[in-house]
């Protein structure tokens, strides 16, 4: 289709619970929250799944990474109770909603939109960019700029900037690098 792409920014890709502080998880307890069974957390309050999207790149990832998964996620899938956010935005209106909301999202949604969330400490490791930079931390997500035909001059003038030294502090301070 002549769509040129290329590797932008990579961020851990994250559980995330609406509980007082983070919770240390194994990939185990991940799913067995995704699996229905009833996991409460530290406080008594029930865990509420909230899935993605079959095909969506962090289900792809999850599914991806952690052994098990899929047939965890397909069983979740088939429950009526659990709701599905087609969107990023859909999914984080979600879990500021949801009691005891449980979902996955990216580092840097977490950190750049407005909520209450906690990030999961996944099997003794925090999502961070070290633990993901050293690959200590399993979990990432990749985000490509893709463009069709020669950009404007303008936009080459955007991507100029996306490389420069003060883009590279903000995609970090964002919980992202560049991926250059």
């Amino acid at each position: 289709s002549g769509l040129k792409e290329r590797t932008f920014i990579q961020t851990p890709l994250i559980f995330v619970s609406a509980t007082p502080e983070p919770l240390s998880l194994t990939c185990a307890d991940v799913m067995k929250i995704y699996s229905g069974e009833n996991y409460s957390y530290p406080g008594g309050e029930v865990a509420r799944l909230i899935l993605r999207p079959r095909n969506d790149s962090s289900t792809i990832n999850i599914v991806n990474t952690i052994d098990g998964m899929a047939d965890v996620l397909n069983s979740a899938r088939n429950r009526h109770d659990i709701p599905v956010a087609a969107t990023d935005q859909d999914n984080m209106e979600l879990a500021r909603k949801v009691p005891g909301a449980f979902t996955g999202m990216t580092l840097t949604q977490l950190r750049t939109e407005q909520n209450t969330l906690r990030h999961v400490i996944l099997d003794g490791v925090e999502p961070t960019l070290e633990a993901l930079r050293e690959n200590n931390y399993p979990l990432k997500q990749v985000v490509y700029l893709a463009h069709k035909g020669e950009l404007s001059p303008a936009a080459k003038r955007f991507v100029a900037f996306l490389d420069s030294e003060e883009a590279m502090s903000i995609i970090e301070r964002t919980g992202a690098f560049s991926w250059k």
